[in-house]
């Protein structure tokens, strides 16, 4: 039965409402722990236009924030603190709601029970999480003006106060129909995520910090659990029990926080352990099927651990983690050669340890948090790592946090649909959003240089009378397409010099590319300087062209379509006010598959189409408005302008190489969706 909070507790309780939440399939964004079931830490969207400026800072109220932030599929945040808060947050920064769990969790096992786990969110957009005290909760998110529902909870299904659960966040099955959480009591729990049921428990390991290790799924519904003293399994769910498909073996003298990630094939299961009698680490390699060791490599020097999981690259061969000793805070990528494993490179990162599990966006960007405050952006580039350094002149460095000294515990990051940068720290409690503008006025007043060059390409329809003496006076509406996408509306009167003489008053649509800097909001003044007039009248040589083709600084035929190139300058004042148009978003996650693909051809020919399938998960039809691919592809073929609920669409990519050697490409496929613009990394070969 589901019980309502009641809006006299939230009330008490500071319950904020402020903005709206959409009911989606949530599982397309940043849904769990480590981005999927599978823990790869990998993001699908890609983070290649993120200029590391913060977008927004959000205060908590002083509560320590110790876990990693989920996404739900409208871009909503969601994340809880050490005081038992949860937080919903939109992607502008404002808090949607916030429940301090007080009211329901009540005395708990020696005072009210933090949060230190990320949630889970289900297909169908419900919240899944646990307390300290292993308490777990589902919770629906019902939007503005009224208050999240208690779908169920608190459920402890140790029942007992002897056990905890903290950084191990809980993990759900193929369906959603179940919820699997590892507690410090060494066993694997399933409850029921209709009605938090326990359907049954699975001892792992001998307990102790088995609470901070997240279990995984594989595609075949099978699960991966690990228990801090070193031991790893894999399960099958049978409904009322479970049995193992291999295991407990024992890899290690433990795994702490240490929880393991599913290869991209589902055949090896990576996971970073320690060793005793000398205390170091070492990456092991498991084979998921058999759970026999396939290869064990980094072997760390003495006291250098690891205490956190890993973060998979798309190539499917190349395994990130972080070391957690302060002194060597180096960042580790490691290929996995099949029989072996072996050193790819390794990468000294910031100040102190690294602790949490690298994030990883679909342009390849690796990102770090690190104990001294900082979260860093890392490239791989093939023979080496190297700190990323972004437009804008930000820097790799995003965020430092000063508040208090010694090691400063910053978030795995979690990354949302448009690039953005989602993390948060316990120092000094706040969250944090990183893609902000790099001028972020409102209102500006720009002058443009004196000699401006603008290229434009220009759809028109106009009206020419050619006479030998002429005066034209021009009235344009222009869309301009810039660094933003925006809006412009100008009127302008401005002085020309042309070869004929015709009296022209054009209406023109025009389209323009330019480089600029400036927001994606707010109204600009601009004085563009040109040839000094005193009277905005064309000048022009009295030559003759009987022809209706008017031939200026600018060069146009005004024809029913015609193309200007325009190379002008002006003294008069035009005010142009920016207003953005973004397209309206409808509440359907548009799935793109695969999330790269790779080709091979030789110097002068061309590679297979490669199929690049579009799904609309949702119930509405989504826009499809344009496909683009960069690098040496073509598309030789694009899905319709609409794609309808639950069906399918294929884009097909060729390769063609103009060089020898790896040649990237990105597709992008622009829509309305609540997924946004999505993106497939492209590797090509040319031979």
């Amino acid at each position: 039965m589901k019980t309502p909070i009641s809006l006299t507790v939230a009330v008490a309780i500071c319950l904020s409402i402020v903005s709206t939440a959409a009911r989606a399939d949530a599982a397309t964004v940043w849904p769990v722990y480590e981005h999927d079931r599978s823990h790869s830490g990998r993001s699908q969207f890609s983070t290649a236009g993120n200029n590391g400026a913060t977008k927004w800072n959000l205060p908590t109220g002083g509560f320590k924030i110790e876990d990693s932030p989920t996404i739900g599929a409208d871009g909503t945040i969601y994340d809880a603190d050490t005081a038992g808060n949860f937080y919903a947050i939109t992607p502008g920064g404002t808090t949607k709601w916030s429940v301090p769990f007080q009211a329901i969790q009540g005395p708990g096992c020696g005072g009210i029970p933090g949060i230190n786990a990320g949630a889970a969110i289900g297909p169908d957009g419900a919240i899944y999480f646990v307390d300290q005290d292993a308490q777990v909760y589902s919770l629906t998110d019902n939007g503005i003006g009224t208050s999240p529902t208690l779908n169920w909870g608190p459920v402890q299904p140790t029942g007992d106060c002897a056990h905890f659960v903290t950084t191990g966040a809980p993990t759900l099955s193929i369906d959603g129909s179940t919820l699997y959480i590892l507690v410090s009591d060494g066993k694997l729990h399933a409850l029921s995520t209709s009605t938090g049921t326990l359907n049954w428990s699975a001892v792992i390991g001998t307990g102790g910090s088995t609470g901070t290790i997240a279990p995984v799924v594989g595609p075949d519904g099978a699960i991966y659990a690990a228990s801090s003293d070193g031991k790893l399994a894999s399960l099958v769910d049978n409904g009322v029990s479970a049995s193992f498909n291999w295991g407990p073996t024992t890899f290690a003298a433990s795994f702490s926080g240490d929880s393991p990630s599913l290869s991209n094939d589902g055949s090896a299961l990576y996971i970073a352990g320690n060793t005793t009698a000398p205390v170091a680490g070492d990456l092991f390699a498991i084979r998921a099927s058999s759970g026999a060791l396939k290869w064990t490599a980094l072997t760390l020097g003495s006291g250098e651990v690891f205490n956190t999981g890993v973060a998979l690259g798309s190539d499917g061969a190349t395994i990130y983690l972080g070391s957690g000793k302060a002194t060597s805070h180096t960042l580790y990528a490691v290929t996995d050669g099949g029989t072996s494993g072996s050193l790819k490179w390794s990468l000294s990162v910031g100040g102190s340890s690294l602790k949490v599990s690298p994030a990883i966006g679909a342009d390849g960007t690796i990102y770090v948090s690190s104990g001294d405050g900082n979260l860093y952006a890392v490239t791989d580039g093939g023979v080496g790592g190297s700190l990323r350094t972004f437009f804008g002149g930000a820097g790799s460095v995003l965020v430092n946090v000063t508040a208090a000294a010694g090691y400063k515990a910053l978030s795995m990051p979690a990354i949302g649909s448009d690039g953005t940068i989602y993390m948060n720290s316990d120092t000094d409690d706040n969250f944090y959003a990183y893609n902000g503008p790099v001028t972020a006025t409102p209102t500006a007043t720009a002058t443009a240089s004196p000699t401006p060059t603008v290229s434009a390409t220009a759809t028109r329809t106009a009206t020419a009378t050619a006479t030998p003496t002429a005066t034209a006076t021009v009235t344009t509406t222009a869309t301009r397409t810039a660094t933003l996408s925006a809006t412009a509306t100008a009127t302008q009167t401005a002085t020309a010099t042309g070869t004929p003489t015709a009296t022209a008053t054009p209406t023109a649509t025009a389209t323009a590319t330019a480089t600029t800097t400036t927001t994606a909001t707010g109204t600009a003044t601009a004085t563009i300087t040109a040839t000094p007039s005193t009277t905005p009248t064309v000048s022009a040589t009295p030559t003759t062209v009987r022809t209706p083709v008017t031939s200026a600084t600018a060069t146009s035929t005004p024809t029913a379509t015609a193309t200007a190139t325009a190379i002008a300058t002006a003294t008069p004042s035009a005010t142009a006010t920016v207003t953005p148009t973004p397209m309206p978003t409808v509440s359907a996650p548009l799935v793109v598959s695969p999330s790269s693909a790779s080709f091979t051809a030789k110097l002068g020919t061309r590679s297979k189409a490669r199929k690049i399938v579009a799904h609309n998960g949702g119930k509405v039809a989504i826009s499809l408005v344009g496909a683009q691919v960069t690098g040496d592809f073509t598309l030789s073929k694009v899905c319709g302008s609409t794609l309808k609920p639950k069906k399918n669409c294929n884009y097909a990519v060729v390769f063609a190489p103009t060089a020898k050697g790896p040649r990237p490409g990105l597709l992008t496929i622009n829509n309305n969706s609540s997924s946004g613009p999505r993106t497939v990394n492209l590797k090509g070969t040319g031979e």
